[in-house]
Formats: C-alpha cells, sequence, structure tokens
C-alpha cells in the first residue's frame, strides 16, 4: 500500500482481545473492500498518492474511517505515515488521487479551511511559545487560526484547558511543562 509493500504493513489489533475490549480498542488499519467504501462516511482516500522529484513517499493508499474507530498507521522511519496524515490534514496536496471527508470531497482544500472542519496534524514536536503561560499558547492558537470568533475563544480555551486537565497549570511558562503536557 504504502512504496514498499513489504516494509509497512496494516494491522488488526483488534482480533484476540476480549470482546469488552474491543470497543476501547479499535486499533489498526485494513484495506478496505469496494463495498466497504461506500459505508465509510468520515474519512476516505481513493488511490492516494504522492510523489517528491520521482520518490513515491505514498502510492495508491485506499482508506476508510468510520465515525467510531480509531486507526493507527504503522511502518518503518520513511515508510511514508507522517506524509500520508499530512496529506490528510492538507499540509501536503497529492500528486493523485482523492480524499473525501463526511462524504464531501476535500482533496485540494487549504489547511484554514481543513481545520474549520475539524482536521488538523498535530506534529510528533510540541510547537509552543517557550516564553508564554500555556493560556496564552491555547489563546494565541485560536486567534490566529480564525476558528473561533473573539466572543467564543475564552471559553473555547477555558474548555481546552478543562479537557486538558490543565486548569491548575494554565499560568505556568510553557517551557516549564513536562512533555506530556507540552503535548
Amino acid at each position: 500500500v504504502l512504496p514498499n509493500h513489504s516494509r509497512c504493513r496494516f494491522v488488526n489489533f483488534r482480533r484476540g482481545l476480549p470482546r469488552w475490549a474491543r470497543r476501547y480498542f479499535i486499533f489498526g488499519l485494513s484495506i478496505p473492500s469496494k463495498e466497504d467504501l461506500v459505508k465509510m462516511n468520515l474519512l476516505r482516500a481513493n488511490e492516494l498518492s504522492k510523489e517528491f522529484d520521482g520518490f513515491e513517499a505514498v502510492k495508491s493508499v485506499n482508506f476508510g474511517l468510520h465515525s467510531d474507530q480509531i486507526k493507527g498507521i504503522m511502518g518503518p522511519n520513511g515508510a511514508g505515515q507522517s506524509t500520508l496524515l499530512k496529506l490528510f490534514s492538507g499540509h501536503l496536496l497529492p500528486s493523485s488521487g482523492q480524499i473525501f471527508f463526511q462524504s464531501e470531497e476535500i482533496t485540494n482544500l487549504s489547511i484554514r479551511k481543513m481545520s474549520k472542519k475539524g482536521i488538523s496534524y498535530l506534529s510528533q514536536h510540541p510547537s509552543l511559545f517557550p516564553s508564554l503561560t500555556v493560556e496564552e499558547n491555547l489563546r494565541g492558537s485560536a486567534q490566529v487560526s480564525s476558528i473561533f470568533s473573539p466572543g467564543k475563544t475564552n471559553a473555547r480555551v477555558k474548555e481546552l484547558l478543562e479537557l486538558t486537565g490543565l486548569v491548575d497549570r494554565s499560568q505556568v511558562i510553557a517551557n516549564e511543562l513536562s512533555y506530556g503536557e507540552m503535548r
């Protein structure tokens, strides 16, 4: 599915788990059949490819995600996982293929339009302003991305602080956070 088929594989970890755990550990990827692609309504890719100066980083990926699933991509360094995620989030445009979100084609949407639909890319390394507080970092991100109107920014920042469990750390300088808190 990715450039060297033997290097990156899709694994369904759900098999072998007790029935009670399956709803919590729906982790893995599989190559969907054409019938399954029609049913998958949250995120879908058809024959998605990305080429860099003749090198095929992602080749003919077919992918589907139901609204009740969590999936992961496995492979060694350089197999194309990050490239695939950047294609889904609009950070890269595909060389060929299509991406659909809730049955709407989003293949060539900008990062801003993708983020307004709730699709974003979280890089492996935290991108924070180290000298600003946690709250200031959240507020700045919300204002720069223009996702929220000014009146809703304060409420959203408070909601995000509660969601992440960082309410008590909201006035801490970002550089003083642990790696997990930075994420």
